[in-house]
């Protein structure tokens, strides 16, 4: 069913429906996620922030909310779909960054509150191989423009088909979080012990400010229609994959 998930309303609507039909709720799965790869100073719309803080927080709270009646008759489980960008901010991600922050601090201070009576997973991915790495991207409705690229340079990644057996293992078993793929842990390390070494390092991956192209989302600025193919870095990071900005969105 469809729903709107930053409105308490259709999430309430959405869990009756589903207590009405199955008689009880065991898991709620959040993995509603709205991703932007633009620079803030790049943005001249900030109609745009809201809906981005919107999806990524709310659109999890809400839900999580309305369900937790029903959870606790079950002595159910919450699945959330984070992300690495949680504690490891990046450039053109700082809004995401942010909300996902919020998110798994959220979660962490619920499970204090629901003392084990109601079961929490937090899952935090890195970079994902899917459609959407691939270069299929849909704005949002009401955004400029549409851009859909088939990637002339695949990325390299994890596979989104293992991420979620991952997680259903993960919640199965009654772990706290799961971790995909765990070597970003790396990065953690670093940011600790020598976060100059992972600035250089990120600098060096990135694309530098004098490269970049615009966010066709927030910036008032269009591409081209005879835009020519644009060619990507290859590797396991997220951040280097995106090329023009864009928003996406995961239900």
């Amino acid at each position: 069913m469809a729903a709107d998930v930053v409105k308490e309303d259709e999430c309430r609507r959405f869990v009756n429906e589903t207590v009405n039909f199955f008689g009880r709720v065991d898991h709620l799965v959040n993995t509603a996620t709205l991703g932007h790869t633009f620079y803030v100073e790049e943005v001249v719309d900030t109609s745009v922030f809201p809906h981005l803080l919107d999806i990524n927080f709310l659109g999890n709270v809400y839900p999580t909310f309305v369900a937790l009646p029903y959870l606790h008759q079950t002595n159910g489980r919450i699945i959330v779909n984070a992300a690495v960008e949680s504690w490891l901010p990046l450039p053109r991600m700082s809004l995401y960054a942010a909300a996902k922050a919020a998110l798994v601090n959220f979660y962490e201070t619920l499970r204090f509150e629901l003392n084990a009576e109601v079961g929490i997973t937090i899952a935090t991915h890195g970079w994902i191989g899917s459609e959407m790495s691939r270069g299929k991207f849909k704005v949002e409705e009401g955004a400029e423009m549409q851009w859909i690229e088939e990637r002339e340079v695949q990325a390299t990644s994890g596979l989104v088909e293992d991420y979620a057996k991952l997680i259903v293992a993960g919640a199965c078993r009654g772990d706290q979080y799961v971790k995909f793929p765990s070597w970003y842990d790396i990065f953690l390390l670093y940011r600790v012990f020598a976060p100059g070494v992972l600035n250089w390092t990120f600098r060096l991956l990135l694309a530098t400010h004098s490269g970049r192209r615009t966010s066709v989302v927030g910036t008032g600025r269009t591409m081209p229609e005879d835009s020519p193919p644009r060619k990507f870095l290859t590797g396991s990071n997220s951040f280097a994959q995106h090329g023009p900005m864009h928003m996406q969105k995961l239900e």
